[in-house]
Protein backbone atom coordinates (compact mmCIF):
# COMPACT_ATOMS: atom_id res chain seq x y z
CA UNK A 1 0.00 0.00 0.00
CA UNK A 2 0.80 3.52 -0.63
CA UNK A 3 1.21 6.29 1.95
CA UNK A 4 -1.62 7.59 3.75
CA UNK A 5 -2.37 11.48 1.88
CA UNK A 6 -2.10 13.75 4.48
CA UNK A 7 -5.11 16.09 3.11
CA UNK A 8 -4.51 18.97 5.44
CA UNK A 9 -0.94 19.22 4.48
CA UNK A 10 -2.79 19.30 0.89
CA UNK A 11 -5.69 21.71 1.77
CA UNK A 12 -2.48 23.97 3.09
CA UNK A 13 -0.44 24.01 0.09
CA UNK A 14 -2.69 24.93 -2.42
CA UNK A 15 -3.96 27.40 -0.39
CA UNK A 16 -0.68 29.35 0.05
CA UNK A 17 -0.16 28.65 -3.28
CA UNK A 18 -3.48 30.09 -4.75
CA UNK A 19 -2.74 32.94 -1.93
CA UNK A 20 0.86 33.71 -3.81
CA UNK A 21 -1.16 33.47 -7.31
CA UNK A 22 -4.12 35.57 -6.50
CA UNK A 23 -1.40 38.46 -4.76
CA UNK A 24 0.57 38.53 -7.49
CA UNK A 25 -2.68 39.09 -10.02
CA UNK A 26 -3.36 41.81 -7.66
CA UNK A 27 -0.33 43.16 -7.94
CA UNK A 28 -0.15 43.02 -12.10
CA UNK A 29 -3.79 44.40 -12.45
CA UNK A 30 -2.95 47.30 -9.81
CA UNK A 31 0.34 48.09 -12.27
CA UNK A 32 -1.93 47.81 -15.68
CA UNK A 33 -4.33 50.29 -13.97
CA UNK A 34 -1.32 52.58 -13.11
CA UNK A 35 -0.04 52.92 -16.72
CA UNK A 36 -0.99 55.97 -19.06
CA UNK A 37 -3.79 55.74 -21.06
CA UNK A 38 -3.23 55.61 -25.24
CA UNK A 39 -3.70 59.11 -25.76
CA UNK A 40 -1.09 60.46 -27.28
CA UNK A 41 1.16 63.70 -24.95
CA UNK A 42 2.76 66.44 -25.99
CA UNK A 43 6.52 66.17 -26.12
CA UNK A 44 8.51 69.30 -25.64
CA UNK A 45 10.78 70.37 -28.46
CA UNK A 46 13.37 70.74 -26.32
CA UNK A 47 13.16 67.07 -24.97
CA UNK A 48 13.24 65.28 -28.65
CA UNK A 49 12.13 65.95 -32.55
CA UNK A 50 10.19 63.38 -34.05
CA UNK A 51 11.14 60.79 -36.78
CA UNK A 52 12.26 62.39 -40.24
CA UNK A 53 8.92 62.54 -42.02
CA UNK A 54 6.70 61.71 -38.93
CA UNK A 55 3.44 63.50 -39.68
CA UNK A 56 2.71 64.99 -36.32
CA UNK A 57 0.20 67.71 -34.94
CA UNK A 58 2.18 70.80 -33.77
CA UNK A 59 1.59 73.95 -31.33
CA UNK A 60 3.76 76.72 -32.09
CA UNK A 61 5.22 79.74 -29.85
CA UNK A 62 1.45 81.45 -29.62
CA UNK A 63 -0.02 78.41 -28.17
CA UNK A 64 -3.36 79.33 -30.19
CA UNK A 65 -2.27 77.18 -33.14
CA UNK A 66 -1.86 73.58 -34.22
CA UNK A 67 -1.34 72.08 -37.43
CA UNK A 68 -1.08 68.89 -38.97
CA UNK A 69 2.98 68.61 -40.17
CA UNK A 70 5.39 66.26 -41.80
CA UNK A 71 8.31 66.94 -39.49
CA UNK A 72 11.47 67.33 -42.08
CA UNK A 73 15.34 68.36 -41.79
CA UNK A 74 14.64 71.40 -43.97
CA UNK A 75 12.33 72.91 -41.58
CA UNK A 76 14.86 73.07 -39.31
CA UNK A 77 17.02 75.92 -38.14
CA UNK A 78 19.78 76.17 -36.22
CA UNK A 79 19.30 79.85 -34.26
CA UNK A 80 15.20 79.27 -34.19
CA UNK A 81 14.77 75.43 -34.43
CA UNK A 82 12.00 73.95 -35.54
CA UNK A 83 9.37 76.63 -37.48
CA UNK A 84 6.20 76.63 -39.68
CA UNK A 85 4.81 79.44 -41.44
CA UNK A 86 7.39 81.90 -39.54
CA UNK A 87 6.74 80.39 -35.96
CA UNK A 88 8.30 78.70 -33.41
CA UNK A 89 7.25 74.73 -32.94
CA UNK A 90 7.61 74.10 -29.56
CA UNK A 91 5.52 71.01 -29.14
CA UNK A 92 4.14 67.92 -30.54
CA UNK A 93 2.45 65.01 -30.64
CA UNK A 94 2.03 61.50 -32.61
CA UNK A 95 -1.02 61.26 -34.53
CA UNK A 96 -3.66 59.01 -32.97
CA UNK A 97 -4.77 55.78 -34.71
CA UNK A 98 -7.66 56.38 -37.02
CA UNK A 99 -11.06 55.47 -36.24
CA UNK A 100 -12.03 51.71 -36.19
CA UNK A 101 -15.72 51.11 -37.30
CA UNK A 102 -17.03 48.66 -34.24
CA UNK A 103 -20.31 46.91 -33.50
CA UNK A 104 -21.84 49.84 -32.03
CA UNK A 105 -21.46 52.05 -35.11
CA UNK A 106 -22.67 49.56 -37.48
Amino acid sequence: MGRPIDEEKIINIVVYECGEWLGLAKEIEKQIMALPTAEPQWIPCSERYPEENQICIVTDETMRNTYEYRFCKETYDENQGWTYLKHRIIAWMPLPEPYKVGEKDV
